[in-house]
């Protein structure tokens, strides 16, 4: 889950880059006898922002995962001049807002192959979810295609979103979904 304040797209189109917390998960299906859990979790940690945490707790089925951290929001040319060693960009391009992978993560992921050959992070991931707060004056209008918001499937989903407001929009990128093959991304405008 990535999280992001209306006032932090007004930053990023004044040239900011912003550090947004971000929330990922990962399912491991396996018993882990020989402690590649572990060993991932110390791989990955050098490659996250430095108040980054990890968890690992016990599911249905195995283990999940889950990584607290941070990604840099900005336009694409400050990104990449500014934030080279992210895993992970939060690009804000003209009226569109969508996550980008880094060179950083094929090294994070050959890093990984290391200890397992089916070990890596997949991009687009299974599930993407954008949670977009309002803190502006202006009045925050959001716009997605296939999108889930509020347990409910949208083709075209339309949010306005007043002071205080905020909203989930979650891109499903599994088998089938068109976002296994593309970048999900969000589209935006101020009233």
């Amino acid at each position: 889950m990535i999280e992001v304040y209306s006032s932090d797209f007004e930053a990023v189109n004044e040239g900011e880059i912003i550090q947004i917390p971000a929330t990922v998960e990962f399912s491991f299906m396996v018993k882990d006898k020989d402690e590649m859990i572990e060993l991932a979790k110390q791989k990955t940690l050098p490659f996250l922002s430095e108040d980054s945490s990890m968890e690992l707790s016990k599911a249905t089925f195995g283990k999940t995962l889950t990584i607290k951290t941070e990604f840099p929001l900005g336009k694409k040319r400050v990104l990449q001049e500014k934030e080279t060693e992210a895993l992970f960009h939060v690009v804000v391009d003209d009226d569109r807002v969508f996550v980008e992978p880094t060179a950083i993560l094929g090294k994070l992921n050959k890093s990984l192959k290391e200890i397992s050959f089916g070990l890596d992070v997949d991009f687009p991931p299974t599930k993407t979810i954008f949670r977009i707060i309002s803190d502006s004056r202006k009045e925050l209008n959001l716009s997605a295609t296939a999108a889930f918001s509020d347990n409910k499937a949208y083709l075209e989903l339309n949010k306005s979103l007043k002071r205080r407001d905020s909203i989930e929009v979650e891109f499903r990128g599994d088998d089938g979904s068109i976002y296994s093959e593309i970048t999900p991304f969000l589209k935006y405008s101020f009233e």
